[in-house]
């Protein structure tokens, strides 16, 4: 029998930080499920002086490999093995391709938190076959943002490793997305180009597009990032990307008045049942065979079984259709969700 103990990471969102246990121990089941084979036993929330941790069981200890899927989960901020009552910090260095004030840096009204980002990223990857074979390959791995914001998911996509797309309505977020990148960028001395095209050719709307390729060079052989910034309706997203071009999808819906969804056709609403209706098969057509999809929402505003029906229409498999082991609280008027989903080969 062996034991780990996940210190918390505390968060800038105190509501957040209450909600953060429960959260991780939901996201260790499911990749224990997904990833690890089932292997853990009872996990616990423990305090030890002011601080806050949850605990496993193994019945031998971890490999690795095994031990990098605890370290990388959204709010560990330390690992430990459990030593006969001590703490023992393990070997092993969670992922982080650039210093975390990418992901810190930037604030805004709305943003969504950086751990519960983090989760949902994670949930994507982990469900993904195609992901998962191109990380093991050493290829790398596509994230799309269809509903893109200011680039939180993005930020996190680029500490991960991976080539992201982001596709947004609102010009002033994009804008404001490409000047704090390329600001981060120049402050790091990190070498990278700038590329940016406009399509406006038989379009209801001037849409935009900026490449942002970053440098990088890995073990001595080019290991370029490349992210992409979209100022157009998601609805659009085939007039950008290949059909099955991305690895994973993941999307903060909207869910109050700081995420109020916006397309030239559903205008502005806070409302995402009417925008899923078409969004949904347009994302399952850029998205891969074998890869996944992981949604946030406001319970609040969409009952779970609605938007599994919704997904399962356009052709996803909902995975653990009925959990709710992801819902939290946001503030009065948001109770916050995730759902999981796949796209089959067939």
């Amino acid at each position: 029998m062996a034991t780990y103990a996940l210190l918390i990471e505390p968060s800038f969102n105190r509501v957040y930080t209450r909600s953060a246990p429960d959260v991780l121990a939901a996201e260790l089941a499911f990749m224990d499920r997904v990833v690890l084979g089932g292997r853990i036993g009872e996990t616990r929330r423990v305090d030890r002086g002011g601080a806050t941790f949850v605990e496993l069981d193994v019945d031998e200890p971890l490999a690795p490999d095994d031990l990098a899927v605890l370290v990388n989960l959204s709010s560990v901020y330390v690992l430990f093995e459990v030593c006969g009552g001590a703490l023992v910090p393990a070997e092993v260095t969670p992922i982080a391709w650039y210093d975390d004030d990418l992901l810190t840096t930037l604030r805004y009204s709305g943003k969504t938190n950086e751990q519960f980002t983090e989760l949902l990223v994670n949930l994507a990857v982990a469900a993904s076959t195609a992901a998962t074979r191109r990380r093991v390959a050493g290829l790398p791995i596509r994230l799309l943002d269809p509903m893109a914001g200011r680039g939180t998911t993005l930020n996190q996509g680029l500490m991960d490793g991976f080539d992201v797309i982001g596709i947004e309505v609102e010009q002033r977020d994009t804008d404001a997305y490409i000047q704090f990148l390329t600001t981060w960028l120049e402050s790091k001395r990190i070498k990278h180009r700038i590329q940016s095209w406009t399509y406006r050719k038989g379009r209801p709307t001037t849409a935009h597009q900026t490449r942002i390729t970053i440098k990088r060079v890995l073990d001595e052989v080019p290991a370029d990032q490349v992210v992409d910034i979209i100022h157009d309706d998601t609805l659009l997203a085939r007039e950008h990307l290949k059909r099955s071009s991305v690895d994973v999808i993941v999307a903060d819906l909207p869910y109050g008045i700081q995420h109020g969804s916006r397309t030239a056709q559903w205008g502005s609403s806070r409302d995402a049942t009417g925008l899923l209706v078409d969004a949904l098969p347009v994302w399952r057509s850029v998205l891969c065979g074998d890869g996944a999809i992981s949604l946030a929402w406001n319970r609040r505003m969409l009952a779970r079984t609605e938007l599994v029906a919704l997904l399962e229409s356009a052709g996803f498999e909902v995975l653990d259709r009925d959990d709710r082991s992801f819902e939290h609280r946001v503030d009065r008027t948001i109770s916050r969700d995730v759902v999981v989903a796949t796209k089959p080969t067939s």
